[in-house]
């Protein structure tokens, strides 16, 4: 799933990331799958309740393609399932025309089930220390 987001994400395909992504169903509970957030830091921060807007996600995707971002997934861990998730770890590399090669590190959720196929619920992102 997140290699998927990844070849969505650098082609730019808003319609691909749209499917890849869980509806949010609204109740704002985080115990009912569905859409969390996406956050991210500098540049192109999406935070707090920005991060949450599941209605603005793909014309963030869209801004930040027109910025010639690319993402690269360099590892991934998975640390297992609760509450209707399956929690994952991993380092990305972000560039884009305002932004050098730049390492990243973040914790993730998706919904895994038999009738979605499975949707990303939760992306968060920040530069790597070290």
């Amino acid at each position: 799933m997140v290699s998927r987001f990844i070849v969505a994400f650098n082609r730019g395909s808003s319609a691909r990331l749209g499917v890849l992504f869980a509806v949010d169903d609204g109740d704002g509970d985080a115990g009912t799958p569905s859409f969390q957030w996406y956050s991210t830091g500098k540049p192109g921060a999406r935070l707090g309740a920005a991060a949450s807007d599941r209605s603005t996600l793909i014309s963030y995707f869209a801004a930040r393609h027109r910025l010639r971002e690319r993402l690269r997934l360099l590892s991934i861990d998975g640390n297992g399932n609760s509450n209707g998730y399956f929690h994952f770890a991993f380092t990305i590399s972000r560039q884009a025309s305002d932004l050098p090669l730049t390492k990243y590190q973040g914790k993730g959720a998706m919904i895994c089930s038999a009738g979605s196929g499975g949707r990303i619920a939760v992306w968060s992102v920040g530069r790597a220390i070290g």
